[in-house]
C-alpha cells in the first residue's frame, strides 16, 4: 500500500487508469504528473477540481 500511494505509485495509477492522483507530491513535481497535465487539458481540469472534492 505505501508504494501505491507514494508520489511515483499515484503518479502509475493516474496515468494508466486514468483516476485522479489521492497524492499532491506526485502533480507538484514535474517529472511526474505535472507534465501529463500539461499534455492532457481535459485531465488537468478535473485534477484542478479534487479540492472542491476533498473540503
Amino acid at each position: 500500500m505505501k508504494y501505491v500511494t507514494c508520489p511515483l505509485g499515484q503518479t502509475l495509477v493516474a496515468q494508466l487508469t486514468g483516476y485522479a492522483p489521492g497524492n499532491q507530491k506526485a502533480l507538484d513535481d514535474s517529472k511526474l504528473l505535472r507534465e501529463h497535465c500539461e499534455q492532457r487539458p481535459n485531465y488537468a481540469r478535473g485534477v484542478k477540481q479534487l479540492p472542491m472534492m476533498t473540503g
